[in-house]
């Protein structure tokens, strides 16, 4: 097992002895005629499911099962196996003993605790699992079955039903609503309306019913309860439920209904592409292809190098990029700018050539932030430092309006040799601090570097102190 194609199907057959219930979910009884004439050979019921997973998944597919019934879906192992083991480590245990010449006094060990593993009916298992008994088949006092029921349905008015089912969740045994309240910690509630009557398994005219059942829990929580990672080979069985002798007369005693041998593979595929983490090149990664250029380990999904062979994946600025494939293999540069195209990546080039930088602010992606709060990264914010939502850049220099010197004149360089916060390119006075640009003559040179500023002008720095 472990390498079979999903959708497997098996058919279901009848388990022809046992105490059937023969009213519906609603303790109405079926008519003599129905009781005599029905058999479970007369039911289709087809289980379609995937081989391997990370848990059992499939759908039922159900015909002409008792009209307006209520059925469980469970897993019964065979003694004396590991599969038998971890199923009943999920579920139940059913306990027989030797009594000299049959396995007798059969009986479910009853105390689930609080719904944690393992419970007080395990360590009771572990404790007689190996009493030792020469006289019995196995050489055991005991003998034990275990089973997990993990999902349950109710049939229409033609005793139809179609179950989507997954073995993540392990019930005791179902209630209606109406013998006692779920709990937040039980399974859902199952809801069914129905008028049984005219139909060929009633003789009785009785009232449309709304029927709500719901599976006690067993472990929990409920949804999260998964059997161990192995090949499992098991029985499927579908069980008539009796609510616990619900009805009266004609109630059953939870026979079992259909069944048939199941196997299947269950695995750890942390990523879910279907694919064993044992042999997943990238287990935590979804790569269904398992595609590998460069033939290391490691699939192209998760190698840091995904056209070099790096079996160990050393990358000692911890940037994503691996040392044999890194620009700048000791410096965070995870964008690889190498506008000069050397090789050398911008960041650690000592030339970087047209579009370089040689800093840190190069590649701000390392810290992942967005300094200024617009909801623009910095990496590809035109003002990182000043909040600009709408990244308006009126020149297209690549530097936004609101932190560009100047604003109207493209100067990607933002080169201010007097510091006065006008770029040098827009500046009337380059070398003057004179952030208020005043020119009284209207001449293009700043009064503070105009030698006739004329009216209103001044020539001396008195005039902008501002700077």
């Amino acid at each position: 097992m472990g390498n079979e194609a999903p959708g497997k199907t098996i058919n279901l057959t009848d388990i022809p002895t046992g105490d059937y219930r023969w009213r519906d979910v609603a303790d109405q009884l079926y008519s003599q005629s129905y009781q005599t004439s029905y058999h479970y050979t007369q039911a289709t019921v087809k289980i379609t499911y995937d081989a391997v997973g990370t848990s059992l998944r499939g759908t039922l597919e159900a015909t002409n099962l008792k009209p307006n019934f209520a059925y469980q879906l469970k897993l019964a192992g065979f003694p004396g196996t590991p599969d038998n083991e971890h199923i009943g480590l999920a579920g139940r245990w059913w306990q027989e003993e030797w009594n000299g010449s049959a396995w007798s006094s059969g009986q479910n060990l009853n105390n689930k605790g609080d719904g944690s593993s393992p419970s007080p009916n395990d360590t009771t298992y572990f404790q007689r699992r190996d009493i030792v008994n020469t006289t019995s088949p196995t050489g055991l006092k005991y003998r034990y079955t275990g089973y997990l029921v993990f999902d349950y349905f109710i049939t229409d008015e033609n005793g139809n039903a179609v179950l989507n089912f997954e073995t993540n969740s392990s019930y005791h045994v179902l209630w209606k609503t109406s013998q006692r309240s779920a709990t937040i910690s039980d399974g859902p509630e199952k809801s069914w309306s129905f008028d049984p009557y005219p139909s060929v398994a009633y003789d009785t005219n009785y009232p449309p019913q709304t029927v709500n059942i719901f599976g006690e829990w067993e472990r929990l929580p409920v949804g999260g309860v998964l059997l161990q990672v192995g090949d499992y080979l098991a029985q499927i069985i579908l069980t008539e439920e009796s609510f616990h002798g619900s009805g009266g007369t004609y109630a059953g005693n939870w026979a079992a209904a259909m069944g048939g041998e199941i196997d299947f593979s269950l695995i750890i595929d942390s990523d879910g592409d279907g694919i064993p983490d044992s042999s997943d090149n990238c287990p935590t990664v979804p790569n269904t292809g398992q595609v590998n250029s460069d033939g290391d380990t490691y699939g192209d999904a998760c190698d840091n190098c995904p056209t070099v062979t790096n079996q160990d994946q050393l990358d000692s600025d911890s940037e994503g990029v691996g040392n044999v494939c890194d620009n700048c293999p000791n410096i965070c540069n995870p964008l690889q700018l190498d506008a000069d195209h050397d090789g050398k990546g911008d960041l650690c080039d000592s030339t970087p050539g047209c579009g370089g930088c040689g800093q840190p602010t190069c590649e701000q992606w390392c810290t992942g932030v967005d300094s200024d709060g617009d909801g623009i990264p910095d990496t590809s914010d035109n003002c990182p430092t000043v909040s600009n939502p709408g990244q308006e850049d009126g020149d297209g220099d690549g530097v936004g309006n609101v932190c560009d010197n100047c604003p109207t004149i493209a100067n990607k360089n933002q080169a201010d040799s007097d510091l006065d916060g006008v770029g040098n390119a827009c500046d009337n006075c380059p070398s003057n601090c004179n952030s208020q640009q005043k020119d009284a003559d209207s001449d293009g040179v700043g009064d503070i570097c105009d030698p006739s500023p004329n009216c209103g002008g001044c020539g001396q720095p008195l005039c902008e102190q501002q700077c």
